[in-house]
């Protein structure tokens, strides 16, 4: 696959480097780095020619996974101007665009097929924004695919999030917005 090519030059020095940016071939974030993978090749099988935005997309690889799965365009967004720099300098395709955006805020008037967001919410301080947003730019049979640490069975107190959720409160969270969860 395409992400196993890519150098970690542009975002590995220490001063600015934190666990939560996953770098593919960083010693530092290998096992981080298959976790996420892993939740990519699920979602996958969700986006064969389906329009979809990766929410948070960090360095990428996500997006490319996406797709060189099928996907037929890939947005990815983050609201780090480093790591969108480091995506279209990793990952040229024409059916792979990256923008710089705030997830509480997203400025793009078209919608998904599918919306995917790994690790995302807990870092938010607007977290029902960002799930008014997703729901409106999510096609009204669209699909969301979202993770986030379950508190109850992930080691807490991470000084980069600011809410985190149980299993029971996440699924409120969707209720409140009537999204659907299964």
């Amino acid at each position: 696959m395409v992400f196993l090519d890519e150098s970690t030059d542009s975002m590995s020095s220490e001063s600015d480097f934190t666990l939560e940016r996953v770098l593919p071939n960083d010693e530092r974030t290998k096992f981080l780095f298959q976790e996420h993978t892993i939740r990519y090749l699920f979602a996958s099988q969700f986006t064969d020619s389906k329009t979809v935005l990766d929410a948070a997309c960090g360095s990428g690889y996500g997006s490319a996974i996406l797709l060189e799965s099928g996907a037929t365009k890939v947005v990815g967004i983050d609201n780090s101007s480093e790591a969108i720099e480091y995506c279209e300098k990793n990952y040229k395709n024409e059916n792979l665009e990256f923008k710089k955006e705030n997830c509480e805020k997203i400025t793009l008037d078209t919608t998904f097929d599918v919306v995917v967001s790994f690790e995302t919410i807990e870092h938010l301080k607007n977290q029902d924004n960002f799930l008014a947003e997703i729901k409106r730019i999510l096609k009204d049979d669209g699909i969301f695919i979202v993770s986030t640490p379950n508190t109850n069975t992930y080691p807490s107190d991470n000084p980069f999030h600011y809410k985190e959720f149980t299993e029971s409160e996440f699924k409120a969270a969707y209720s409140e917005m009537e999204l659907t969860f299964d």
